[in-house]
């Protein structure tokens, strides 16, 4: 078998990078150039052991049996270079095998890989908080929450 030209010649595509990514949530990858805006969520049971004074996170039992249109807190972590982490509201949808699905009811200021409304995949192991419709109510007095209430009257949160 002869081979041609073209088939021996080969070119370097050292600027190029091929990598698939395995994590929860999703993931954005252009090949030319490394442009990973992944996002995953950090295990709050682990952050709570190592820093137990300061990182307090709603009571295991509770956060087991959380339901549909309640409210959470979760940590969201994007980056390998310059890494970040954002804490952001997950308004309950439904409840599977494997955990929570839920929806961000929040604008993110910093995680580029969501925006708001989008379906969010959570454990209990990654909830840090749980609001009461009064805790709601108390943050949205504050100015806290005026981006959740925004979006709760625009039915983004649903």
């Amino acid at each position: 078998m002869t081979t041609t030209k073209a088939q021996t010649q080969v070119k370097p595509q050292t600027a190029q990078a091929q990598i698939h990514i395995q994590a929860r949530g999703k993931t954005k990858l252009s090949l030319g150039e490394l442009s990973l805006c992944a996002y995953g969520l950090r295990d709050v049971e682990e952050m709570h052991r190592h820093a137990p004074d300061t990182f307090w996170i709603s009571p295991a039992e509770q956060r087991a049996n959380l339901q549909p249109g309640q409210t959470v807190r979760l940590v969201f972590h994007q980056g390998w270079i310059c890494p970040v982490d954002e804490r952001m509201w997950v308004r309950i949808v439904r409840r599977d095998a494997e955990g929570y699905v839920g929806r961000l009811a929040n604008e993110p200021h910093f995680i580029t890989a969501l925006k708001l409304g989008d379906v969010v995949r959570f454990t209990m192991n990654n909830v840090v908080k749980i609001y009461s419709a009064e805790d709601i109510a108390i943050a949205v007095r504050e100015g806290a929450l005026t981006r959740f209430v925004r979006a709760e009257a625009h039915g983004q949160c649903t």
